[in-house]
């Protein structure tokens, strides 16, 4: 609100056509509007209808204000009192933003299902400006990835410690699976407190190999997808597009993920769709596991080959960079 009563800000916006908004700037919509602009909102999570811009999945369970907010405020409360104060006093703001972005022309969405979910949210919005574009993957820093998973099998989990990324319900599946006769490892990114890093110590013994990594290079994560024969996805929120999952695909790590958000668009009409499994459903999470873990080494080489040939049909990048394009010049 400060930058659209500034003169640098309204010169530059005098001086062009359109006002692109990746997120939070929404006050500057009706100045824009008010200089006759045309006016893009690019909506990368939910952030219009939840103070945390999380919703959690299923949506439809979870569907009204009052529920929604009650989770938000219960997740904030995981990461400490503070936070949970802030969002106790602070829920209102998404509110505030759907007024401004009622004077938007076009708004993105990156999935079918995070529109879905926007648009029904906020009844007060005409449909027909939203528009999907999925997100680009920078495939090409894949081509080089030549899968090699050793005889013992690697899962990779990339979400840290996070609540909404379902690390609990990795900790419960990690405990069944030290009781599995097949060898495993399972390689763990991202950042962990001191005490879940105690409880992922207390699940290692001979059969289960934990290795934490914590926060890598993109170049690393890389690296990890080649010697990995899955990616552990157990979200309980709905992700629009998870970066993680998209990556898996162009990777050949099948992604064993739930069926949140854009999970289903990525992994649709793909051997990984029937590796879905309802968010928080620890039993049917570890069932797929065991599955992967049942297949020959042959067998997951060549549904890896498949997943990379679909994610680049399904994600063409020329195909994405035509859709933004137009979206600027229409």
């Amino acid at each position: 609100m400060r930058l659209s009563k500034t003169k640098s800000f309204l010169k530059l916006l005098n001086n062009h056509d359109v006002l692109y908004i990746p997120r939070y700037c929404y006050p500057l919509i009706p100045i824009a509007k008010r200089l006759n602009k045309k006016v893009l909102v690019h909506l990368h999570d939910y952030q219009p209808i939840s103070y945390n811009a999380n919703v959690p999945a299923p949506y439809e369970e979870f569907k009204g204000e009052g529920r929604i907010r009650e989770w938000v405020i219960n997740v904030e409360k995981t990461k400490g009192f503070k936070r949970y104060m802030v969002a106790s006093l602070l829920w209102w703001l998404p509110k505030l933003a759907q007024k401004w972005l009622m004077y938007a022309d076009t708004l993105i969405c990156v999935s079918k299902r995070q529109c879905d979910i926007i648009m029904d949210s906020m009844n007060i919005i005409d449909k027909d400006k939203a528009i999907v574009i999925y997100n680009p993957v920078f495939y090409k820093y894949f081509d080089n990835v030549k899968k090699n998973p050793g005889d013992i099998p690697t899962l990779l989990y990339v979400g840290g410690d996070d609540f909404i990324k379902g690390f609990n319900v990795l900790l419960q599946a990690m405990k069944e699976l030290r009781r599995n006769d097949k060898k495993i490892t399972i390689i763990l990114t991202n950042h962990y407190s001191p005490d879940s890093l105690l409880k992922l110590n207390r699940l290692k013994n001979d059969r289960i190999k934990i290795r934490i990594l914590g926060r890598i290079s993109y170049m690393e994560l890389i690296e990890l997808h080649k010697i990995s024969t899955v990616l552990l996805f157990p979200s309980i929120w709905e992700e629009p597009l998870p970066y993680a999952v998209m990556e898996s695909m162009f990777a050949g790590s099948i992604p064993i993920a739930s069926r949140v958000g854009g999970v289903p668009e990525i992994v649709g009409d793909t051997i990984a769709e029937k590796f879905m499994f309802k968010p928080g459903g620890v039993d049917e999470f570890l069932d797929r596991i065991n599955a992967i873990l049942s297949l020959s080494k042959e067998d997951i080489m060549n549904i890896s080959y498949d997943l990379r040939e679909n994610a680049r049909k399904k994600f063409s990048e020329d195909s994405i960079k035509k859709s933004l394009i137009n979206m600027f010049s229409t």
